[in-house]
């Protein structure tokens, strides 16, 4: 498998960006890797840096049309973060509407 390094200047960034010593990514899988994070400044720093990610809304989107979901378990887990999570209401709208076109 071939890996993408990620060198001490993207580390840097991200620090300064998250301001999370502990998240200082050193090497990521150059095929079908995203870093999974629902933090702001985390997803802020990935597109800078041009790291794919994911959002719990989009495993719960992609669980759903995979059929790993159900339409009505789908639509209460999204409830759910909509109630517990802090995402913008067009977030939440676009995931209900994901998950009616099927």
């Amino acid at each position: 498998m071939t890996e993408h390094c990620i060198g001490p200047r993207c580390s840097r960034i991200f620090q300064i960006v998250l301001r999370l010593p502990s998240l200082q990514p050193t090497c990521l899988p150059a095929t079908n890797t995203s870093l999974a994070t629902d933090d702001k400044k985390a997803i802020q720093a990935s597109k800078l840096l041009k790291i794919p990610f994911i959002t719990a809304i989009d495993i719960l989107v992609r669980m759903y049309e995979k059929g790993i979901l159900k339409k009505q378990e789908a639509r209460a887990k999204l409830e759910a973060l909509r109630k517990y999570g802090r995402y913008k209401r067009e977030i939440i709208e676009d995931a209900k509407s994901s998950l009616e076109v099927r």
